[in-house]
Parts: structure tokens; C-alpha cells; sequence
């Protein structure tokens, strides 16, 4: 399989430090650098957004420990062409040291207190936190195939190190906040698998059309969800009600609780343009505007072109938020 993408993460204009982390092919997008980067290779799988909950405190050092929780879960479990996921060890075992905290924090992202005792919706994933797939899966999914399965576990193990290293730091009493998070990885069967909790959005753009695949953990998603055509209150617009490092009861720590939707895998096609990106860019740019501009585009430095359009229109139109967006298209798919 060959990927082309591209990145880009800009600091909000009333920020002093960019709160938002990216994974773009197994590397860490520089922060503070505002500028485009793009690549093609065939080794690369994974792509996440990291969005930092700062109005608690330590934003950007949580989205920093999620990011390298999860990438050197990934790098031991061998997520690579040709490798079949290998459960990776927890993030206590890993002993990465978190960044320093980098900037202060939001005041209008916080979690809501009716989730204060952790993420009851998340039982409805297809996927354990402990790796396993979910036994209640449709059958065709229970005939897959051994590596697929470890496959599959590796990333739910990978996604559950991502949450726990954050929620470790937490317990040890550091300055750490909190964080959202989306992303896509590949398989090998060339299948993407969509994951998200909080409010970072993926999307998959197949010309000529832009399709959301993820749905917020937020209020303000509940209120539009309940209330369609009528504008969301001001005082829940930001409230997300899951994140990475959120406290839960210990009785759940090991149960099926986890942070993360992990969505059924769909199959690719050669030129498909999946899109992952934090609040400050898809609260100010419509499925109309991904579709505008991802038409045509077929190279990395066109992802590039277009991401910087994406970005820079959201700043016209008022974001100030941290703003990160990544795109990668399939530009060749795996041999059958």
C-alpha cells in the first residue's frame, strides 16, 4: 500500500503554545513550527490527532503523552507492512517521561460533570480495552483471519496506552490535562479503521463527495442531535463529555470502559482522502469546502496546497483555537 500525506498545525491566535500533537506516518508533526509537511511511503499506517483539554490544566503535555504513548506502542507491537500487530506492554511499562508543560490552558474546553464517573457509552465499542475484539461483533467478523485479529488487538492495545499513560500521570499527581483525540490506520487487508474520543473529526473524501465518520463525544453534539436546525447554547459548545486521561472507577479500569470509539473497518479505493482535524478547522469549514478543496488533488504536494487552504480559510472565518488538520490518500493499494 502507498500513502501520500500531508499536515499542518497552527497555535490559536490567543494562545502563548500550540495545545494540538499530530501523528503523521509514525512521526511527531513539530508544534510550533505552523508550517506544511508532506511525504509519501508505504510504511506508514498510522495518522491521529491529539487536541489538549488545557481549561484543567497541562493540555499540551497531556496531547504530548497520549501522542508518544501511543506511537511507541505501536513501534514495539510492529506496525508495519507485512507484520501482524503484536499486543504492545502498557504504558507503565513503557516509562516514557512526559514533556514539559507548554502553554496555558484553555478556558473554554472542559469536561461535563455528568461523565465524571467515566465513559459508560463506550461499552457500546467493538473492540475491548484490553485488545480483544468484541465478542458480540456480526459473525463474518469472528471468521477473520488470526492476523487480522491481532492486528485489530494491537491498535485497541495501542489506542489503550495512549489513555493510560496520560491517566497514569494523573495519578502520580503531575500537572496534566486532558485530551481528544482521532485518527485512521490501515491494514494490511486494505481496510481503514476510524477511531475517535472527544471531539476530533475524521472524514473520508471519495470524489466528488466529503463524508463525516465520526460522531463528537460532546454536548454540543447531543444538543444538535436533539434539537436539529436550532443553534447550540453557548455554555455547552465546548463541553466534550470523553477524552484521553479522564478519571474512571477503578472497578472499570480493566472492564470494557475505555475512552475510544473504535468504528467498523471500511474498504479503500485508490484515491481516497481521509482527513483528521481539531475543532479550530471543522468548526469553520463544512464537508463543501473539504470537497472544494481535495478535488483534483493527487500528491503529496497537493495535499499540502489544499491543507494550507483549509487552514488559512478557517483563520479567515474566525477560528482562534489551535488549529491541526492531516490528510492522507490512498494513492496505491495493497496487492490482493
Amino acid at each position: 500500500m502507498k500513502l501520500q500525506y500531508a499536515a499542518i498545525s497552527l497555535r490559536g491566535t490567543h494562545h502563548e503554545a500550540n495545545e494540538d500533537r499530530a501523528l503523521v506516518g509514525m512521526r511527531s508533526l513539530p508544534p510550533e513550527s505552523d508550517a506544511v509537511v508532506c511525504g509519501e511511503d508505504e510504511a506508514s499506517r498510522a495518522f491521529i490527532v491529539f487536541d489538549g483539554v488545557g481549561g484543567h490544566g497541562g493540555g499540551a503535555q497531556a496531547a504530548g503523552a497520549a501522542l508518544a504513548g501511543f506511537s511507541l506502542a505501536c513501534a514495539q507491537a510492529g506496525l508495519q507492512p507485512g507484520n501482524a500487530m503484536r499486543t504492545p506492554p502498557s504504558a507503565q511499562q513503557q516509562g516514557k517521561p512526559m514533556e514539559e508543560s507548554e502553554s496555558t490552558p484553555h478556558a473554554d474546553r472542559r469536561l461535563s460533570p455528568e461523565d465524571e464517573c467515566g465513559y459508560a457509552n463506550a461499552r457500546e465499542s467493538r473492540a475491548f480495552a484490553s485488545g480483544k475484539c468484541d465478542p458480540a461483533a456480526p459473525a463474518e467478523e469472528e471468521r477473520a483471519s488470526e492476523q487480522e485479529t491481532e492486528w485489530l488487538g494491537g491498535l485497541a492495545c495501542a489506542l489503550r496506552a495512549a489513555n493510560d499513560i496520560v491517566l497514569e500521570a494523573r495519578h502520580r499527581g503531575e500537572r496534566i490535562g486532558f485530551c481528544a483525540a482521532a485518527g485512521v490506520a490501515f491494514d494490511e487487508q486494505g481496510r481503514a479503521h476510524t477511531f475517535h474520543s472527544g471531539d476530533v473529526r475524521a472524514y473520508r473524501y471519495r470524489a466528488p463527495y466529503a463524508m463525516r465518520l465520526t460522531h463528537d463525544h460532546s454536548l454540543a453534539e447531543q444538543w444538535r442531535d436533539e434539537h436539529p436546525g436550532h443553534p447550540v447554547p453557548d455554555d455547552i459548545a465546548h463541553t466534550i463529555t470523553r477524552s484521553l486521561g479522564h478519571p474512571i472507577p477503578s472497578a472499570h479500569i480493566n472492564d470494557r470502559a475505555w475512552p475510544f470509539d473504535l468504528a467498523n473497518p471500511m474498504p479503500i479505493a485508490n484515491g481516497d482522502i481521509y482527513a483528521v482535524c481539531s475543532d479550530g478547522i471543522w468548526e469553520y469549514i463544512e464537508e463543501e469546502d473539504l470537497e472544494q478543496a481535495l478535488d483534483g488533488v493527487a500528491s503529496p504536494a497537493g495535499l499540502a496546497d489544499a491543507l494550507s487552504a483549509i487552514a488559512i480559510e478557517a483563520r479567515e472565518r474566525g477560528s482562534y483555537d489551535d488549529a491541526t488538520i492531516i490528510a492522507v490518500r490512498v494513492a496505491e493499494q495493497c496487492d490482493e
